[in-house]
């Protein structure tokens, strides 16, 4: 029998080598096919997409006024065009560009830059505060707007309120749009106390007129009898103010009342006063420009219910304050009746001569209260003084029934002529006269008789405002809370 024995055998050094070379070699060919087929499966289905068109604008200073100059400052990334809209036009992807404004408003630039990602676009908006024209008369004439109408002061909850004054225009709140100040007052009768306060509102233009007088000042006290509004600068700080021109209660004793002032203040908000240097008086009409060359706003006053009814001046000091001064006008004036003056650079030179609103005598012989004088101008010496040239009366032409107007309420002055809106004494009728100012030859244009059914009954306007197609007569709501303030908007005169 014979052992069986087990025999092992020894791996040589060089297989153990050719193996794992052979191993190696498979993993490595097993994991590129696993990255291959990776590869292919996050592989992109199309082309790639271009980078998106990216843009910024900004303005700086984002609020200037008129005349100034700002600096639109814009970036833009993966854009091959830009151009910026406003009559800017086409501009390299980056850059600046200073603009000045010519009017007052909101200005919105839109930058719009293109590349093959696309189009985008960025708006940055402007703030040029509505200017400060250098007169009231501007200030009233110059404003175009697209409704002058506001609420009825039965809104205000004075049903028995009118306006006493016209409405006073002007960017109170230097937002580049037209705010409205609204003097109200109420009548009593015979004489005595309204049976309210007389107050002052601000009204704020958006889609409609919102009241807003809270955010421009508290105290709202006005005149009895607010006349007329005058908006200027009067102590130069750039924003408007209004000087209320009151004469109180419209009865005996005629015995006036003090005149008021808004006046702007650093803050953004006004102060309401007290005009110190002003004559409290019966005063129906004024006006305010530099008459003297000085920089600083003057105000021209009327005065009727005193024995020194002669008009004056308030010489403005710079600061929203002024110094009475008696001597400024003629000894043909002193003692006389003159209820309107508007102060118009009448030839385009600077210099502001005086349109004079008196009370001729109509066809029936009726005068307005106290002596005539006639509706005529008042020359400017230059140095603010109206002694130097005679008074120049307008013509008082009738009309074809034989009828002669009055008083001169208000004018407009326009391509060479005056136009001057003209009651009969009795306030029963109305008419408006186009005067040439190179030879102050006259033509009555307009004239109506009795009353207008569409605005209460009224027989007469107080003011002319520019329109579109001609001027405007307009009396505002001045109406019971019954009839809308437009119908009073309805009469317009061709030039």
């Amino acid at each position: 029998m014979h052992n069986s024995t087990t025999r092992r055998r020894r791996s040589s050094p060089r297989r153990a080598r050719a193996a794992s070379v052979v191993t190696a070699v498979a993993t490595t060919v097993a994991c590129l096919l696993v990255a291959a087929c990776s590869s292919a499966d996050s592989a992109p289905s199309g082309p790639s997409r271009p980078a998106a068109v990216q843009v910024a604008l900004s303005i700086t200073p984002a609020k200037i006024p008129v005349g100034a100059t700002t600096t639109l400052t814009w970036t833009s990334t993966n854009a091959s065009t830009c151009s910026i809209d406003q009559g800017i036009g086409a501009q390299p992807a980056q850059g600046s560009v200073v603009v000045t404004p010519t009017s007052g408003g909101r200005v919105t630039y839109t930058l719009t830059c293109t590349g093959v990602g696309g189009t985008a676009a960025a708006p940055a908006t402007l703030v040029v505060p509505m200017p400060v024209w250098p007169s009231s008369y501007e200030n009233a004439k110059r404003i175009v707007l697209p409704d002058r109408n506001v609420p009825h002061p039965a809104s205000y909850g004075m049903q028995d309120g009118i306006f006493g004054s016209p409405m006073a225009f002007g960017d109170f709140f230097q937002e580049g749009a037209y705010a409205a100040v609204l003097a109200f007052s109420t009548f009593g009768t015979n004489g005595l106390p309204p049976s309210l306060p007389s107050r002052l509102y601000t009204l704020q233009r958006g889609t409609a007129w919102v009241e807003a007088t809270g955010a421009m000042f508290n105290d709202r006290t006005g005149c009895v009898s607010p006349r007329k509004s005058l908006v200027a600068d009067f102590n130069r700080d750039g924003r408007p103010d209004v000087f209320f021109v009151c004469h109180g209660y419209d009865a005996p004793p005629f015995a006036g009342e003090p005149q008021r002032i808004l006046l702007s203040q650093p803050d953004g908000t006004y102060r309401n006063s007290i005009v110190a240097s002003a004559i409290t008086g019966f005063t129906h009409g004024g006006s305010a420009a530099d008459i003297d060359g000085d920089g600083k706003i003057d105000v021209v006053l009327t005065h009727t219910n005193a024995l020194n009814s002669t008009p004056y001046v308030l010489m403005g000091n710079g600061d929203g304050t002024f110094t009475r001064d008696m001597t400024r006008f003629p000894a043909s004036v002193a003692q006389k009746q003159i209820y309107s003056l508007e102060l118009v650079d009448l030839l385009g030179t600077g210099r502001y001569d005086l349109l004079v609103g008196g009370g001729p005598p109509d066809a029936t012989g009726n005068t307005s209260p106290g002596s005539a004088f006639p509706n005529g101008l008042l020359r400017n010496d230059g140095t603010g003084r109206f002694t130097q040239s005679p008074f120049v009366p307008f013509p008082n032409p009738a009309a074809p029934n034989g009828f002669r107007f009055g008083l001169g309420l208000d004018f407009i002055v326009r391509n060479g002529f005056i136009y001057m809106l003209q009651v009969g004494n009795g306030y029963g009728a109305i008419a408006v006269q186009k005067i040439r100012i190179a030879d102050f030859t006259s033509t009555l244009i307009y004239e109506h008789q009795g009353n207008y059914a569409s605005c209460n009954l009224q027989t007469w306007f107080p003011w002319l405002y520019p329109a579109p197609s001609g001027l405007l007569m307009a009396q505002g709501p001045n109406v019971p809370n019954t009839i809308p303030a437009e119908s009073c908007y309805a009469v317009t005169v061709s030039p």
